[in-house]
This record gives C-alpha cells, sequence and structure tokens, in this order.
C-alpha cells in the first residue's frame, strides 16, 4: 500500500518556501503548548513544526525521534486545540498536517482513513469546501489530510484531503506532533514532565532516561523477566523481530493474565507488535517457545485468513471497547507496516544458570557485555555465531558467507582478530566444533 505526503496548490508552496528560505535552520513554529486537563483536555502536548519533505512514514519517524507522534485527532475539542496552533502564512493558506493517510483501494472518498499511530479512525472535521473530501484534484488522487485554520482561512477552514507530495522541491512542511507517552504510568505525560525538570531527558530524544527496559519483580509477583516498549515509526514483523533478537531479547510472550495485565499497566503507548505467529493451516505459537493458551483478542478477532499472520497488540488495552476500535490483540499480516508503530521487547536468558536475568545484570554493571549485544560476554560461544548452544554446519555455512572480508554481517567469524577471515578462523571454527563449553561467569 503506498502512503503519501499531502501537498497545497503552487502559491501555497511559493509562499511556504519563502517563509522556510526566511528562516533558515528553524524548525519549530511555535512552543510546545499542553491540552490541560484543567481545560477538558487529554494532558497531551502539541506542537506545530517543519519537518524535512518526505513520505508519511520519515515524517512520522521524525516525530518519533523527538518522542512524539504525529498528531491523531479524536473529537471536537482537540480538533479546536489543534486547529488554533497552526500560524498565519499570508492569511490564506494555514495549514496544519495531520497524521493521516488513505488506503489506495478505499472506495470511495471517505472510507479507508487511518492514523499513521495505528489509533482508531472514529472522528473527523471535513471542511464543507468542496465537498471534502473530494479523492482527486486534476486527476491525482488525494490521500493525506490538511487541516486549514479556522482563524485565518475563512471557508476553507476544516480538513482537506490531499495530494502526494513526497520527492518534490519544497524542503520543509508544516507538522503538528503529539506527545502522549506516560512511560512510568505516574498518570502525566512525560515530555511535560521534562520540560518542568522533574524527569531528566539528558540525550534530548523527549523520552524520559529513567523510562527504558523494566522489570516484572518476583517479589512483586513476576517472573524476574526485562520488558521494553521500543517505538520506531512503521515497522515489519521481522524488522522488529530482528532488532529485538540483536538485543539480546525476544518479541514479547503475553502468555499469561498476570503478565498481560502487568504489561498493560505500564501505560506505554506503542501500536506494537507481539512475538506470535502461524502459518495458514497452523496452530498459533509464541516464537520464543513459551505455551500457547491465554489470549486477549479484540472482539472481532482473530479474522484474517492469509498465509502468514502475526499479532500486533495496540494502545489500548480492553478488548470489550469494541470491535476493532478498541483494545485487545489483531492478527495481522507481518510484512504489512503502517499500522505498528513499535515493538514489545522481552529478556528472559539466564545463560549462566544463577536464577538472575542476564539482563539485569548487565544493566547493574555484574555481567559485561562489551559488544552491547544484550548477551553477558562470560557466556558467548566462539564459533557459535546464531547463538544455538552448538558450533555446526549452520556457523560454517556463516563463516563461509563473510569469507575473505572483515567478517561483513558476520564480524565474530574473525575468530583470531586478524581483520578478516580466512584459513586461520576456518582452523579454530574446527578446532571449537561441537557443544558450547558452559559459560565463565562469576
Amino acid at each position: 500500500m503506498r502512503r503519501r505526503h499531502p501537498s497545497l496548490d503552487l502559491a501555497a508552496w511559493l509562499f511556504l518556501a519563502f517563509l522556510v528560505l526566511a528562516t533558515p535552520g528553524e524548525t519549530c513554529g511555535q512552543d510546545p503548548v499542553q491540552w490541560s486537563a484543567k481545560t477538558g483536555g487529554n494532558g497531551h502536548w502539541y506542537q506545530f513544526v517543519f519537518l524535512p519533505r518526505e513520505c508519511i512514514e520519515d515524517s512520522e519517524r521524525r516525530a518519533n525521534e523527538l518522542g512524539a507522534s504525529l498528531v491523531t485527532i479524536h473529537s471536537d475539542g482537540e480538533n479546536a486545540f489543534v486547529d488554533a496552533l497552526i500560524p498565519p502564512y499570508n492569511g490564506y493558506y494555514s495549514v496544519g498536517r495531520l497524521g493521516a493517510f488513505q488506503d489506495d483501494d478505499a472506495p470511495s472518498p471517505d472510507s479507508g482513513w487511518n492514523w499513521i499511530t495505528g489509533e482508531p479512525w472514529s472522528y473527523t472535521a471535513w471542511s464543507p469546501h468542496n465537498n471534502q473530501p473530494s479523492d482527486t484534484i486534476n486527476g491525482i488522487e488525494e490521500t493525506h489530510v490538511v487541516m486549514y485554520a479556522s482563524a485565518h482561512t475563512g471557508g476553507f477552514a476544516g480538513w482537506h484531503d490531499n495530494t502526494d507530495s513526497c520527492g518534490e522541491v519544497v524542503e520543509d512542511l508544516g507538522w503538528i506532533i503529539e506527545w502522549s507517552a506516560d512511560c512510568n504510568g505516574d498518570g502525566i505525560v512525560d515530555y511535560g514532565q521534562i520540560l518542568d525538570g522533574s524527569l531528566a531527558d539528558d540525550d534530548g530524544n523527549g523520552v524520559p532516561d529513567n523510562c527504558g527496559p523494566i522489570q516484572w519483580r518476583v517479589d512483586e509477583g513476576g517472573n524476574g523477566h526485562w520488558y521494553e516498549s521500543v517505538v520506531t515509526g512503521p515497522i515489519t514483523f521481522w524488522e522488529a523481530r530482528e532488532q529485538a533478537l540483536q538485543a539480546g531479547g525476544d518479541l514479547a510472550s503475553l502468555s499469561a493474565e498476570p503478565e498481560d495485565s502487568w504489561m498493560c499497566d505500564q501505560g506505554w503507548s506503542s501500536t506494537s507488535w507481539l512475538g506470535a505467529y502461524k502459518v495458514q493451516g497452523g496452530d498459533w505459537t509464541w516464537l520464543d517457545g513459551e505455551e500457547w493458551g491465554y489470549t486477549r483478542w479484540n472482539q472481532c478477532e482473530p479474522n484474517n485468513s492469509s498465509p502468514e499472520l502475526a499479532i500486533m497488540c495496540p494502545l489500548h488495552c480492553d478488548p470489550s471497547s469494541g470491535c476493532g476500535s478498541g483494545g485487545g490483540w489483531y492478527d495481522y499480516l507481518p510484512d504489512w507496516a503502517p499500522y505498528v508503530s513499535g515493538y514489545l521487547v522481552e529478556w528472559s536468558a539466564d545463560c549462566n544458570g544463577d536464577g538472575i536475568v542476564d539482563y539485569g545484570q548487565i544493566l547493574d554493571g555484574s555481567l559485561a557485555d562489551d559488544d552491547g549485544d544484550g548477551v553477558p560476554d562470560c557466556c558467548l560461544c566462539p564459533g557459535d555465531f546464531n547463538d544455538d548452544g552448538l558450533v555446526d554446519a549452520e556457523d560454517l555455512g556463516l563463516m563461509l558467507s563473510a569469507w575473505g572480508t572483515d567478517g561483513g554481517e558476520v564480524p565474530a567469524a574473525d575468530l583470531d582478530g586478524d581483520g578478516d577471515v580466512r584459513a586461520g578462523d576456518l582452523g579454530l571454527l574446527l578446532s571449537l566444533w561441537g557443544a558450547c563449553d558452559e559459560p565463565d561467569c562469576p
């Protein structure tokens, strides 16, 4: 499915180009503003910004890098609040782009619309001008949404569908972005606590520094595993799993109600992949080997009979909130990414058998992980490039795939550390053949 970037008519683009050139290096049209609970709001923070002209997935990624997402709107009150943030350009063409796109195969102009974050599409504020959404302009499909500001655009005010401008000339486009995450579950949007100094954000990514992996502690009834909600922007199931494995974990297996409930209580706000998968005619399975039994399907799920399926877990945890419009699990095509903005990763390995999940010992410094792969260095097995506990033919094949290079995608294949993969490395691999030694950890 194509997802395309909104554009304006030529006059508006010329003025916007002038505005961008007149303010070099400046990316923000205003400071972030909170729609506070005291005024009937949701506590989220919003900002009008200029982002480089790219496709909507790239703009969402850039918003994610600020700790935010492209804006989603769910009520008249939120719409009015966002509308007031859009500054005037020339007193007429005054617009902000929303995080919305339309399916290519939508049967009508007002159908097939989606929020880039995966949140339910249940509210609209289409402008009455030109019978919005109008679907096409000059024969070109309009598959994105811009908001014309009420204070500056008169009869144009409201939402307009708009054409794809991905890859065209103008450098920056005006977007509304939104901060909503509450990673520590205290009921306050993190971004406001970063601004007031109550939560540190030393790396300036819009995410509190203490909101990384969280442990489900044994003394709280948990399993001692560590979990993290990783927000990436649109990502496929297989890309997400590869990233989780590279971090030393795997996609999370929510195989029992207490674990699932604890995960919901963390307040993570990403529509995420879980570690579940099935093939046509097969059964659902947790990829890390957990037993399949407990489920939390949305009211209308699972509903897809495609050859391959994976599970995504949306923002909301309550599956009773409506068919297709609320929480619960959704079966989903693993290679199709637009509704999924990240994944849940789980660390459970205890390679040295001391009863403590290794990842926590890496975090507290009691076990070293100099290569940053989420596996304690003392538990690594030289020659076991695929981490299956054996040095065998699969590892030989991986070494041969890196032959004559510095290791390429298999850097550990340079066993003798001389800068390339040659006969010396092959000899060492053969000397290590068979089962890995027991880890030598303190």
